[in-house]
């Protein structure tokens, strides 16, 4: 059995869930999912149950319950699956541009680059006690 890594989250994919992938995707590309005209946008806690009622509607719930409790792959490379701590930062528009400039030169995702210079830096720079100890002689 082979697998394919799947390019959003660069997990590998059974063929299995590829084909049920694929299925869902066709479903929703048909684009046969009836939208009244009194349909009204949502924002929120009402947001993410509108968008489980339409999953629901798609796939099933059987079926979302068993995608969901996937969830992304753990980036502990255990193979586990679980969440990764996640830190969020704001950039300047200049280093936010070079950041994706670069992801999208080397074909990756900026994140993918953010976690490389993170781990760069901390390999080559001394603890934070470190400078204070430097600082105060």
């Amino acid at each position: 059995m082979t697998k394919d890594t799947d390019p959003l989250i660069g997990a590998d994919v059974s063929p299995e869930d590829d084909a049920l992938y694929a299925a869902w995707a066709d479903r929703i590309e048909a684009d046969n999912i009836d939208t009244p005209e009194t349909a009204q946008a949502f924002e929120g806690e009402a947001a993410q149950r509108a968008a489980r009622e339409l999953l629901d509607e798609i796939v099933g719930s059987d079926e979302l319950d068993r995608a969901i409790g996937r969830g992304r792959p753990s980036l502990a490379g255990s193979g586990k699956r679980g969440e990764s701590p996640k830190v969020q930062v704001r950039l300047p528009h200049e280093l936010d541009a070079a950041l994706r400039a670069r992801a999208a030169a080397e074909h990756r995702k900026p994140s993918e680059v953010a976690r490389e210079a993170i781990a760069a830096y901390l390999r080559t720079q001394p603890p934070a006690d470190s400078h204070q100890t430097r600082r105060a002689s």
